[in-house]
């Protein structure tokens, strides 16, 4: 009676060590969902210090336009091709 009980421990233990170990590798939270996560989660950090450097970019822009005369004289001059009074302007090609 004590052998066969304890067998039938072993045998219900070892089903119990198979079902948790299947339901933690296929379960919708599992290691595959894991591994998913961690893949989005670099990912979304890259796109997160690609936006930061892009705001890093545009405040500077914004600083040149605030605190420079020159930058905004450039611009108007290269990109807006305006000049000053009396003044001509040739474009080469």
């Amino acid at each position: 009676m004590i052998l066969t009980q304890r067998s039938l421990l072993r045998f219900f233990f070892g089903v119990e060590v198979v079902v948790f170990i299947l339901m933690y590798l296929f379960s919708p939270h599992g290691i595959k969902k894991l591994f998913i996560v961690k893949k989005e989660t670099a990912q979304l950090n890259l796109e997160l210090n690609r936006l930061k450097n892009q705001v890093d970019d545009l405040q500077h822009k914004v600083t040149e336009w605030k605190e420079d005369p020159f930058y905004k004289e450039k611009v108007a001059r290269e990109k807006l091709y305006m000049s000053r009074e009396h003044e001509e302007v040739y474009f080469i090609e």
